[in-house]
C-alpha cells in the first residue's frame, strides 16, 4: 500500500507543478534547456503561440503569435535571426498548408525584427509609422490606433494602445477568441526594460489593454503560461513598472544623483526578476529623464479613467448650461473607482440630518431620507476610452431593482478632472430634461 501511496503523491505533485509553474522567465530556473525549444502552444482553434530562445538574451524566450485562416497565416513578430525565422516558417508549415500572408511588427528591436528578410517576399509587413522606416524590408505603416483585417473570415485587430517599450508598439487582438498579443508592452517576469521606453505612458498603455479584458495576454518574452497565470502576470508587470517609476521619483525628488540611484533603489518583490542586473539602471535613467522633461519626443500620456476619483460636485444642468439643482446638495461626497474591468460608484449627501437625538427614532423617516440621499452600485464594466463610454453591468446596488441592469455612462477630461454622467438630457424634472454632471479629481 505504501509504494502505491507514494506513487499517487508523486503524480499529484507533478500535476500540481503543471498547474502552477515556477514564476520566472529564466528557462534554467524551470529546469529547461535550449534543446527543449522551440515550443508551440495551441491557444484556440487555429491560434498558436511560438516560443523560441531569444538569441540576444539566451535564458529567456522570444515569442510569436500564429493565426491560421482559410486565406493565409498572420504572424506577429520576427525571430531575431535568419536561422530562427527559417525554423519558425518550417514549424508553421507543420500546422497548415496555407501561406504566410501578413507579418506584424510590434517592436522594431533586433530580437523582434532580426531575420525579417527570411520571410517570403509575398508577405505584407505591417508596422507603426515609428518603426516602419527602421526595417530591412518595405512595410506598410499603420497610422491608426486600430486597423481591422478580415482574413479567411477571422477578424484580426492591429492596435496601437500607446507608447510603452518603444515609440511605436503594436498589439494584435482576436476579438472572437479574446486573445491579445502584447509584443513588448507585456513581458512575463522579466524586469522592465525601459532604455527606449516611456514610463508613465507605458502604465497607461497597460491599463488600456486591461480594459479590453482579453482571455489571453500573450507576452513577447517569458513563458506563455496558462491564461489565468498570464492575466495575473500582466497585472504584476504593470505593478513592477509602477514600482520602478515610484522609486525613480522618490530618489529624484530626494536629490539622489542618477549614478547613485540604482544602489539606493528598492524594487520590492520585483528585485529578483530575471535580468534585473541588465535593465534596472536604464529604467531609472529613463524615469529621471521623464521627470526632467528630457525624453526625446515624449508626450503627455493620454488621460485614462482607470484609478480612484473623488467627487467634487454633482449638478443637474439645463439645456443652456445653467444649474437647475444639486441632487446631493452643494457639497456631496463620493467616489468612482475603475480598476481594470471592475467599476464602483458611490455618491452621498452631506446634508442628511441626524436622527440620533429624536426619541423615539423616526425609523421610516430616517430610512426614506437616507435612501434618497445615497446611491451606490458596482459590477464588471466595459470601457471605451476613445469614445468616452462606460457600460457597467450592475451586480450589487443600494437599490435591488438596479441589480442586473446595464448602466451606460459617458466621460471626458477637463484640465485633469473627470466629467462623468449619463447621456445628456436623460434626467427628468417635471416637463424639463436635464443633464447630470459629476465632477471628480483623481486621488490614485
Amino acid at each position: 500500500m505504501r509504494p502505491c501511496l507514494a506513487l499517487l503523491l508523486t503524480l499529484a505533485a507533478v500535476n500540481l507543478a503543471g498547474q502552477e509553474p515556477i514564476r520566472t522567465a529564466d528557462i534554467t530556473v524551470r529546469g529547461l534547456k535550449a534543446a527543449d525549444f522551440p515550443r508551440i502552444r495551441k491557444l484556440a482553434d487555429n491560434v498558436y503561440s511560438y516560443e523560441q530562445i531569444d538569441p540576444t538574451k539566451r535564458v529567456v524566450t522570444v515569442n510569436n503569435l500564429i493565426v491560421v485562416t482559410a486565406d493565409g497565416v498572420l504572424i506577429a513578430e520576427s525571430q531575431g535571426t535568419v536561422e530562427n525565422v527559417q525554423r519558425l516558417i518550417a514549424d508553421v508549415a507543420t500546422l497548415t498548408k496555407q501561406p504566410i500572408t501578413y507579418l506584424v511588427v510590434g517592436s522594431e528591436h533586433g530580437d523582434h525584427v532580426g531575420g525579417i528578410e527570411a520571410f517570403p517576399k509575398s508577405v505584407t509587413v505591417l508596422a507603426s509609422p515609428y518603426s516602419a522606416s527602421k526595417l530591412k524590408r518595405p512595410a506598410e505603416a499603420i497610422p491608426e490606433t486600430k486597423k481591422v483585417l478580415t482574413l479567411g473570415g477571422t477578424e484580426i485587430d492591429i492596435l496601437f494602445l500607446g507608447r510603452a517599450h518603444t515609440g511605436g508598439d503594436l498589439e494584435v487582438y482576436l476579438p472572437r477568441e479574446r486573445i491579445l498579443f502584447m509584443s513588448e508592452v507585456f513581458v512575463n517576469r522579466v524586469f522592465p526594460s525601459m532604455a527606449n521606453g516611456y514610463p508613465s505612458e507605458w502604465i497607461a498603455t497597460l491599463r488600456k489593454a486591461e480594459a479590453i479584458a482579453p482571455a489571453w495576454f500573450v507576452p513577447a518574452h517569458g513563458f506563455v503560461d496558462s491564461a489565468d497565470v498570464l492575466r495575473d502576470e500582466e497585472r504584476n508587470y504593470r505593478l513592477a513598472i509602477e514600482q520602478v517609476v515610484a522609486e525613480g521619483k522618490r530618489l529624484h525628488d530626494a536629490g539622489v544623483p542618477l549614478d547613485q540611484a540604482l544602489a539606493r533603489a528598492d524594487f520590492g518583490p520585483y528585485a529578483g526578476w530575471t535580468r534585473r542586473e541588465n535593465n534596472a539602471a536604464g529604467a531609472l535613467q529613463r524615469v529621471y529623464l521623464e521627470l526632467e522633461g528630457k525624453l526625446q519626443g515624449a508626450a503627455a500620456a493620454a488621460p485614462s479613467i482607470q484609478g480612484r476619483w473623488k467627487l467634487l460636485a454633482a449638478e443637474d444642468l439645463r439645456a443652456d448650461g445653467t444649474t437647475a439643482r444639486y441632487p446631493w446638495g452643494r457639497q456631496p461626497a463620493g467616489s468612482i473607482v475603475v480598476e481594470g474591468t471592475a467599476c464602483y460608484v458611490q455618491i452621498m449627501s452631506t446634508d442628511t440630518p441626524s436622527f440620533s437625538a429624536a426619541t423615539p427614532s423616526p425609523v421610516e423617516q430616517m430610512r426614506a431620507s437616507l435612501l434618497s440621499s445615497y446611491i451606490a452600485y458596482s459590477g464588471p464594466c466595459t470601457i471605451d476610452e476613445a469614445a468616452g463610454k462606460v457600460t457597467l453591468k450592475v451586480d450589487a446596488a443600494w437599490r435591488p431593482d438596479y441589480v442586473g441592469t446595464e448602466q451606460v455612462r459617458f466621460f471626458r477630461f477637463d484640465n485633469g478632472r473627470l466629467i462623468f454622467g449619463p447621456a445628456p438630457g436623460s434626467i427628468r424634472s417635471g416637463d424639463e430634461r436635464l443633464s447630470r454632471r459629476l465632477t471628480l479629481e483623481r486621488v490614485h
